[in-house]
């Protein structure tokens, strides 16, 4: 059964690692409410608030759930990357990124993770 993700077309930021999760999972219908004051997704009864929640869920029920230590430290770094206001703070985060990326397609693993869409959702 898909949920039901609403969200304002006008939030700042906007949610776009839910988006791109519910789209790409087919979990999720996309529901654009101007009056919505936040990101919410209704599956199986449940109700989630949050995007580190929502893109957890959506990828748990989309089969691209990978519960790794890396996984949590890369939510903390979409979490912060926006609150990011120095240059120096800026850059080491990327370059950290960046050394990564080297040599891999996928934050963790060799497919699609929540990882990758709330790191990109945050960069976006």
């Amino acid at each position: 059964m898909a949920g039901t993700l609403t969200l304002s077309p006008s939030a700042a930021p906007f949610p776009w690692a839910s988006a791109a999760i519910a789209t790409f999972t087919g979990k999720a219908v996309l529901n654009f409410d101007t009056a919505a004051t936040g990101v919410t997704l209704e599956i199986d009864g449940s109700k989630l608030a949050t995007e580190d929640d929502i893109v957890q869920s959506l990828a748990k029920a989309g089969g691209l759930s990978d519960d790794s230590e890396k996984t949590t430290s890369y939510f903390a770094l979409a979490k912060s990357l926006p609150t990011f206001t120095a240059f120096p703070q800026i850059t080491a985060a990327l370059d950290s990124l960046d050394d990564h990326l080297a040599f891999r397609t996928f934050l963790v693993g060799h497919d699609l993770t929540s990882a990758d869409f709330i790191v990109w959702g945050a960069l976006k």
